[in-house]
């Protein structure tokens, strides 16, 4: 059967059989697209995501460790304090012998 524009009914099935698969060959490489942008945009949160949780660990660990530092900075100076405060001590009870040797049986 002929239309009035001089083509086949076949010809015309033909092409817009031929337009219909080529709009879903469209929609599916849209649609794969789609979902690729979306994988990718998953997996930039969850390197994110890990870039973070590293981020916090690492500043845990330094809080941690400046923790511990200053402990030990406090640690070493009471040790200091004691060494010296021992060192007045002797010095004092040596002090305190030589001023007994001198004085009468009294005091």
């Amino acid at each position: 059967m002929m239309n009035n524009l001089g083509t086949d009914a076949a010809v015309l099935d033909a092409l817009i059989a031929k337009r219909n698969a080529d709009r879903a060959r469209e929609e599916e490489v849209a649609a794969s697209a789609a979902e690729a942008a979306a994988r990718e945009q998953d997996q930039k949160r969850i390197d994110a995501r890990h870039r973070d949780e590293r981020r916090r660990a690492k500043a845990r660990k330094r809080a941690w460790e400046r923790q511990l530092r200053k402990a030990e900075e406090q640690h070493q100076a009471l040790n200091d304090e004691a060494a010296y405060l021992a060192q007045r001590i002797i010095a004092l009870e040596g002090r305190n012998r030589v001023i007994r040797m001198f004085l009468p049986p009294q005091f």
